[in-house]
């Protein structure tokens, strides 16, 4: 592996452990201070998971949820949106990461909430992680419009840019 290869890996390895980060305490705090004590569990198990390293019990745990939620409210598509997000990040954390499974809920997050920068910033990592540079320019681009300050949005800006004008 060249330096330019490792170095690419660590920011590439970087990058997701910083989107991950705070999406798990996030998803934490807002499941939990709803009223459903059903739903407070839920969030402590996705933590606990999550804390484990357990990917696939964070991706079973939101799957069983996003499954009973047969239909909901205009209000609770933030939720839905938030929930999507956070069973794509589990995808792009496994052992063998599932990065089309993580671009198909980031995009269904970005459909139900398309003003988090997140979202847009995580849709452009997988899609990096994909080789699918443009797309990510992309999604990173419409990240960083949101919030300027996204860190994720411009390592996936930087690298992409990178790659795909060496690939022109």
């Amino acid at each position: 592996m060249t330096v330019r290869g490792w170095l690419t890996a660590q920011r590439v390895t970087r990058t997701t452990a910083l989107i991950a980060s705070g999406a798990f305490l996030i998803l934490y705090v807002s499941l939990v201070v709803t009223s459903s004590t059903g739903l407070q569990r839920r969030a402590r198990d996705v933590m606990d998971a999550h804390t484990r390293g357990d990917y696939a019990a964070v991706v079973a745990l939101v799957t069983d949820h996003l499954d009973s939620t047969r239909s909901f409210r205009a209000d609770e598509s933030s939720d839905l949106a938030e929930l999507h997000y956070r069973r794509a990040v589990a995808y792009t954390l496994l052992p063998v990461p599932e990065n089309e499974l993580a671009i198909a809920d980031f995009r269904t997050a970005v459909s139900l909430a398309d003003h988090v920068p997140t979202y847009w910033a995580g849709l452009g990592l997988a899609l990096q992680l994909e080789g699918r540079f443009q797309e990510a320019l992309d999604s990173a681009g419409r990240a960083l419009q949101l919030d300027p300050n996204s860190e994720v949005a411009r390592q996936v800006w930087i690298y992409s840019s990178a790659v795909f004008e060496t690939a022109e």
